[in-house]
């Protein structure tokens, strides 16, 4: 889930949230054993718009925030890497440009970010 909300003329409040899950049995299938995947992780971010060119349908924007989240892997059966466990936080700034029309909206966004785990 990505969220942004424009609470002034050129301010938003960027709210990001995922989660991922996946069960995995493979011994049915000849593998080693079954695999239970769990992610989830969040974000919030402060970013900056202006619109650019005469007919006002650039947009460019910038955000700015930090994120933590928390992933899990165990895998049953397998005695090389039974259990993952990891933590992670982030901060990043994301600048992007945006063109948006009647019918139509495209942006184009780069994020640059620090994580620590």
């Amino acid at each position: 889930l990505q969220t942004a909300y424009a609470f002034t003329d050129h301010a938003a409040l960027m709210l990001n949230g995922m989660y991922h899950s996946r069960s995995n049995d493979s011994v049915n299938t000849g593998g080693s054993g079954n695999e239970r995947l769990k992610i989830f992780g969040g974000e919030l971010g402060l970013g900056y718009f202006q619109n650019l060119g005469d007919a006002q349908k650039g947009l460019f924007q910038c955000y700015s925030g930090f994120g933590a989240g928390h992933a899990s892997n165990q895998v049953i059966n397998n005695a090389n890497a039974p259990y993952i466990n990891a933590n992670y936080t982030n901060a990043f700034i994301q600048p992007g440009i945006a063109f948006t029309d009647k019918n139509f909206d495209f942006s184009f966004d780069v994020r640059a970010r620090v994580r620590q785990q």
